[in-house]
């Protein structure tokens, strides 16, 4: 068995399959629903979606084949990847050498035809097929191959709409985590306009600065309110600060310090940069400025130097369209790439709501206002929506906008913006702001720690060292001594090799969220959920790692109990406060909500059950709490939910339990009953009830279609009336042992008058329901089997006759001859055999063609059938041979006489073929006791012999034995 060579991209192509995130997952109604058309469509058992992995074939979708797995050296679908661009078909597998010998072929599923197109992932690496199966060989023409090449498209695009989804919701998560980077910064920052006028700024910039939203919002540099000094103490004029610098010269300012009163006339010491920024043309458009308390930072120095430049990098390389909005919708500030994606200019944009690139007629968002899309009612919102740039183009981009919760009172809002109108388009943005998207959120936690693989921390939080109850230097000693221990949350010592760090140094691989337990210095157990991520190699420094955690044991104590009492409910449960978010709820409820495993803490209840609170809309749609609500989760299922609520008093706050059950099953019998109805009442087969005497109960409506009454249509004397005479009685008999009882499940056959009086053969099933509450009848399951036997007639008609001719052919002569010598001695009469043949027959073929020589044999054939007796068989042996069968003859010389008569006929007029003659000779021989047929024929054939010999007579008996004489 000889293994399939490798593709020429086998690494792009494999990795193109691991980037699917397709293998190993459960099964998918998208693509069951195309391996069952393939199977119905071409008639085949056995359909599959192959996946070629490294080492295995695993089957997407299958039907007719239990397993979901074989290894790659055995699947016929690694040959058919070789060859990307055509249909791989094997006729028969026992015959063919690469698979003769395959045990998929010599054992089960026993596979003798074979049929698989190739499916392509978004980029045309082959990763698998849609095959076909059968296990008889058989024959795959140009019209199965169409439908194979169709359907394996339709599988293409299932498997890039997967592609598609996973590089989206990929995105999405850098998205969120560059929006929670910016709001957890503890430098200030601010963004400037061209003339200087600030337009944007985090909390932190407020609380350094001493000043509210509104007196930080349009102040600009020259404002002399800000008083501010260079360090020995003079006046820093405005247009000098270092934002005006950067947008006069276009170039960066970095580590300036400046001192700036607050209102209060405090003097805060400040350590500022900043950078100008750019349009797509160069042109500085705005600058952004960061800036720390210097006493406060001091010490922390290159903790800060650190985090400015990542926020600088995360600023300039994310290549996310960001803009910030004000409490009204109004956009107060945009970067490059949000220009960019929307086609507009800053001045297109800046004082003006969203609405402004929304296309008019997007189906969800166009022509409504800001305040009417409902966007400043969500803490996070995520969307996609229809643009209308200045190219006229439509396009599409996906919005996130999260609202700036901070201790101001004044509402603000980010609003990013990605073009999701080419899939490449997406996978670069994600390429390139992804890796600092990540370790800036992995280094933002409550406690960090820098350290590296020899154990050093360098670097230690002040929240780390109250959490873990130890410093810098007691930690680095623990860890090289080999006393740092770390436990699981159940208080056991974790192995070194499952420790969070020491699986990072060993794979270089990121360790994300996990829960684990550290022994502080007074003694008890801290859980903290930790991440631990490595820093990429850089200025030859190796091995450093961030580890980010918090401390999380009360949270967890109060999750696990909480937990393990939703748990046992049977029923989902949710605690649901005055706001109807959902504050706690048990795995079951989070099944209903949403059936994609996430955890819908902190999400709006209504949201989530798609109801309209308490009591239907308005407007009728929707449903309300305590009713049933119908789900479809993301992964296309579909569920119905029951629901309850009840209030529960806690103390100044309203809450809400609300309870749902899962009614799915009763609902889908329901469906299933109404299909069930649908196909009862539409199928081919006709269901017909009776009562014992045989009158009509019940006839489907299929009764209509294959025999012409109309519905509710019923015979007045029962259904035996419709019934051809010469089958009444077998009919009658069946439907006897019916109604007794003793048949149920063998089909009988009988002829049924239809409507317009034709005889249709309809083959029955019937089963006696008669003591079936339910039924009370004899239950008839009827088909139309009418052409199935005149297609049997056919058949056997043309199997015992000669197909020139229609005359019987030898095989039907030489079983009514045996049939004919069985009989004779028991009724004392005698059978006898013509044996003719054609004289100068061959001259006929020889000059005027095969053509002329059918006409003449023709003519013979009628002419015979026409002359004999009626208790007689004319038969054609073959070329220009005929036999007569003589049944019931009294003597010899009645057979004589008969083939004389015959010969007359054949010779009167004479037969000829154009101007050839053609002749007769005629040799007959007569049974004798113990003959059989061959020697009855044998004995005919030489009388025939010497008749075509002789000069006198062409019909000769066969002479030399005596032959007896019935009086």
């Amino acid at each position: 068995m000889p293994a399939a060579p490798l593709p020429h991209d086998e690494a792009d192509r494999l990795a193109a399959l691991r980037r699917l995130g397709i293998l190993d997952t459960p099964s998918e109604e998208r693509f069951d629903r195309l391996v069952r058309v393939a199977s119905t469509a071409l008639g085949m058992p056995i359909a599959l979606v192959s996946l070629i992995d490294q080492h295995r074939q695993w089957f997407k979708a299958r039907v007719g084949l239990d397993a979901t797995e074989t290894p790659r050296e055995q699947a016929f679908c690694a040959h058919a990847i070789t060859n990307p661009g055509e249909t791989l078909v094997v006729p028969d597998a026992t015959q063919d050498e690469r698979f003769a010998d395959n045990p998929l072929v010599t054992d089960d599923p026993n596979i003798r035809f074979y049929a698989g197109r190739v499916v392509h992932g978004t980029e045309g690496q082959p990763l698998g097929t849609l095959c076909v199966i059968d296990r008889e060989p058989r024959q795959f023409d140009a019209h199965d191959n169409q439908v194979l090449c169709d359907l394996a498209e339709l599988v293409e695009e299932e498997l890039a709409q997967s592609d598609r989804n996973t590089v989206v919701m990929a995105l999405e998560r850098s998205e969120r985590s560059k929006a929670t980077l910016l709001h957890a910064l503890e430098e200030g920052l601010v963004v400037q306009d061209a003339t200087g006028r600030i337009v944007e700024w985090n909390r932190a910039a407020t609380e350094l600065l001493g000043l509210s939203d509104d007196e930080l919002a349009g102040r600009t540099s020259i404002d002399p309110r800000w008083r501010a000094v260079h360090v020995d103490g003079r006046p820093w004029p405005g247009e000098d600060h270092p934002a005006m610098e950067a947008l006069r010269t276009g170039e960066p300012v970095s580590d300036r310090t400046m001192g700036v009163h607050r209102p209060d006339s405090s003097l805060v010491w400040l350590r500022v940069n900043s950078r100008p920024i750019r349009d797509r043309d160069g042109h500085v458009t705005s600058v952004l400025t960061l800036f720390a308390d210097v006493v406060a930072t001091f010490d922390n120095e290159r903790a800060s130097e650190t985090m400015t430049l990542r926020l600088r990098q995360a600023i300039e390389s994310s290549g996310i369209g960001t803009a910030i909005l004000d409490g009204r919708g109004s956009t107060m500030f945009v970067n490059d790439a949000y220009t960019d994606i929307l086609g507009l200019g800053h001045h297109d944009l800046l004082g003006r709501t969203p609405t402004v690139w929304i296309h008019p007629d997007d189906p969800q968002y166009g022509g409504r206002g800001f305040d009417e899309l409902g966007w400043g009612d969500s803490v996070r919102l995520t969307t996609e929506i229809r643009v209308l740039g200045h190219d006229r183009r439509d396009r599409w981009v996906r919005a996130h906008l999260t609202r700036l919760v901070d201790r101001s009172t004044t509402d603000r809002f980010v609003l990013q913006l990605e073009d999701v109108t080419e899939r490449r388009r997406l996978a670069d943005a994600l390429r390139s702001s992804e890796e600092l998207a990540r370790a800036s959120l992995d280094s933002l936690e409550q406690g960090v720690v820098l350290a590296d693989a020899t154990g050093a921390i360098h670097q230690i939080n002040p929240a780390a060292e109250r959490i873990l109850g130890h410093t810098a230097d007691e930690l680095t000693a623990a860890f090289r001594s080999g006393t740092w221990e770390t436990y699981d949350e159940h208080g056991k010592v974790k192995p070194r090799d499952q420790r969070p760090i020491r699986r990072v140094m060993d794979t270089r691989e990121a360790v994300r969220s996990e829960i684990l337990g550290w022994r502080h210095s007074a003694g008890h157990l801290v859980l903290l959920r930790l991440s631990c991520v490595p820093i990429p190699d850089a200025d030859g420094v190796e091995g450093r790692f961030v580890v980010a955690f918090a401390d999380v044991t009360d949270q967890h104590r109060a999750e696990r109990l909480v937990d393990a009492t939703f748990a046992m409910a049977p029923v989902g449960l949710a605690l649901v406060d005055d706001e109807r978010s959902v504050v706690r709820c048990n795995p079951t409820f989070a099944t209903h909500a949403g059936g994609n495993g996430e955890d819908p803490g902190g999400q709006a209840l209504d949201a989530l059950l798609d109801i309209a609170g308490d009591a239907p809309r308005e407007d009728g749609t929707g449903a309300g709490l305590g009713d049933e609500l119908h789900l479809a989760a993301d992964d296309g299922t579909q569920s119905w939910i029951e629901t309850r609520s009840a209030e529960i008093d806690d103390f100044d706050r309203s809450m809400r339990i609300v309870a749902t059950f899962d009614v799915t099953a009763r609902k889908q019998l329901e469906l299933d009953l109404q299909r069930f109805s649908h196909l009862f009442e539409n199928a081919n087969d006709i269901i017909t009830v009776v009562d014992p005497t045989g009158q009509v109960l019940y006839a489907s409506p299929s009764n209509e279609r294959v025999l012409g009454y109309p519905f509710g249509w019923r015979s007045p004397g029962g259904i035996l009336d419709l019934v051809h005479p010469d089958d009444l009685p077998a009919t009658a008999a069946e439907f006897e042992a019916l109604r007794a009882g003793a048949r149920g499940s063998d089909p009988f056959t009988m002829r049924v008058r239809s409507f317009d009086g034709e005889w249709k053969h309809i083959e029955t099933i019937g089963t006696n329901l008669v003591d079936e509450p339910s039924v009370k009848g004899i239950v008839l399951t009827s088909r139309d089997v009418t052409e199935r036997q005149q297609l049997s007639a056919e058949l056997a008609h043309r199997a015992s006759h000669d197909p020139l001719t229609d005359l019987p052919n030898r095989a039907a002569a030489e079983e009514r001859l045996a049939d004919a010598l069985r009989r004779t001695p028991g009724d004392r009469r005698l059978v006898g055999v013509c044996y003719l043949d054609l004289d100068g027959f061959k001259t006929v073929n020889d000059t005027l063609g095969h053509a002329a020589g059918d006409e003449v044999i023709v003519d013979v054939g009628r002419r015979l059938a026409d002359g004999v007796r009626e208790s007689d068989l004319p038969a054609r042996f073959g070329g220009d041979e005929f036999v007569v069968v003589l049944d019931q003859l009294p003597n010899a010389e009645r057979a004589v006489a008969v083939a004389r008569r015959l010969w007359e006929d054949l010779t009167t007029p004479p037969l000829r073929s154009g101007d050839v003659p053609v002749g007769v000779s005629v040799g007959i021989a007569v049974s004798q006791p113990d003959d059989t047929v061959d020697s009855l024929l044998s004995r005919a054939d030489t009388a025939l012999y010497r008749a075509k010999s002789s000069t006198t007579s062409k019909v000769i008996l066969y002479e030399g034995l005596d032959v007896p004489s019935v009086t």
